[in-house]
């Protein structure tokens, strides 16, 4: 929050913000949130991206629950229908896209859905320690591909700081 007296040394990773309807959900977009509960993972360090979506997308308490999950959880939420929609914050690699492939059952036939945050430039604009970023066609499961097309979304570049005063 005070960041006055620092400088940043290097980008250490992104993360990206991943919004995620289980296979066979009526929910495909932010719009469709409204009544909806979101199970959102490590919900304790994604507090501002609740918020900035929130603001965004007028997701107060009475337009939609966020309810705080661990990894270990999100599955018997998800199959027992606690949470509507899955939002994670995560690096794009293998080790994390396997985790979370894992979440949900594979079939062909029935896909999640990644859910594109259309205003992410717009969120950026506002908050800028966001960025709008377009994840890769296929970045969570190949084939087939999903997403079908590249989607937007927030990425969350994780910096290095260091003191102003200290010397190079």
């Amino acid at each position: 929050d005070n960041l006055a007296g620092a400088q940043s040394i290097l980008v250490m990773t992104h993360n990206v913000v991943l919004m995620i309807a289980p296979p066979g959900s009526p929910v495909s977009g932010m719009d469709g949130l409204k009544g909806k509960t979101i199970g959102v993972i490590a919900s304790d360090l994604n507090h501002r991206v609740v918020e900035a979506l929130s603001a965004q997308y007028r997701l107060g308490p009475a337009q939609a629950h966020f309810k705080d999950l661990t990894l270990e959880s999100a599955v018997p939420a998800l199959k027992n229908r606690q949470v509507d929609v899955l939002m994670v914050v995560m690096p794009l690699s293998e080790r994390y896209l396997s985790r979370l492939r894992a979440l949900f059952p594979r079939s062909a036939k029935r896909l999640p859905t990644l859910i594109e945050i259309e205003a992410a430039a717009a969120i950026a604009t506002v908050a800028p320690y966001y960025e709008s970023f377009d994840v890769p066609k296929g970045a969570l499961q190949g084939s087939p591909a999903v997403p079908d097309e590249d989607t937007t979304t927030l990425r969350v570049p994780f910096y290095l700081l260091a003191n102003k005063k200290l010397s190079n």
